[in-house]
């Protein structure tokens, strides 16, 4: 065989595949590969706030007892959900498919550096805590458990568990490797630290 024809056998085997291309604009397209090598292009609105995720992630980390957190994915698994006896979803800037046995609260966030997240923060925070100590378990999710859901976890655990900043970051990140709060959101959990802790930080 021929390295021509090999190169060929290759690209016929060659699965479909879907990219997300994000222009120097801002506009977000879906690229599709299909097995014949032509390629499709779908604008998807990037004014949410988020990119969709295209890919399943179930992981449930938990992270106190009574909270956890991950993907949106996890919320349309009924099994999973009972599996950790989860009680309440909190949303953050997305909406899901509810369950009749689960509580829901939606909060409106968009995954932004500029967003104003600590109006957010205090309604997040007061409402894990009143789950969690009716003996919930509450589930915090945005649409990646990412950026949002993972900066509401973050300064529930700064102000609940008194942990600062770095403390809180990277107990969560031990649990849920794949957090990364956008830099407006890590600045305004640094602002919270600053708020919390004034008096004991050097």
């Amino acid at each position: 065989m021929s390295f021509l024809e090999a190169l060929q056998k290759k690209k016929s085997d060659l699965k479909q595949t879907d990219t997300l291309v994000k222009t120097s604009a801002g506009d977000v397209f879906l690229e599709s590969h299909n097995a014949a090598g032509s390629i499709t292009l779908h604008k998807i609105d990037s004014d949410v706030g988020y990119i969709v995720d295209l890919k399943p992630d179930l992981q449930v980390a938990g992270v106190v007892p009574g909270l956890f957190m991950g993907s949106q994915d996890v919320t349309q698994d009924s099994d999973l959900l009972q599996e950790h006896g989860i009680t309440h979803i909190l949303s953050v800037g997305v909406e899901v498919h509810k369950f009749p046995s689960v509580k829901y609260t939606i909060l409106k966030a968009l995954d932004l550096p500029e967003f104003d997240m600590r109006p957010v923060f205090e309604t997040a925070i007061k409402l894990i805590a009143d789950e969690i100590e009716s003996g919930g378990r509450i589930f915090v999710h945005c649409n990646a458990g990412v950026s949002r859901s993972a900066s509401i976890v973050i300064a529930f655990l700064m102000k609940r568990e008194k942990l600062c900043y770095k403390d809180a970051y990277f107990a969560l990140k031990n649990v849920r490797p794949c957090i990364k709060p956008n830099e407006g959101f890590v600045k305004q959990l640094k602002c919270l630290e600053q708020e919390l802790f004034l008096n004991k930080i050097d």
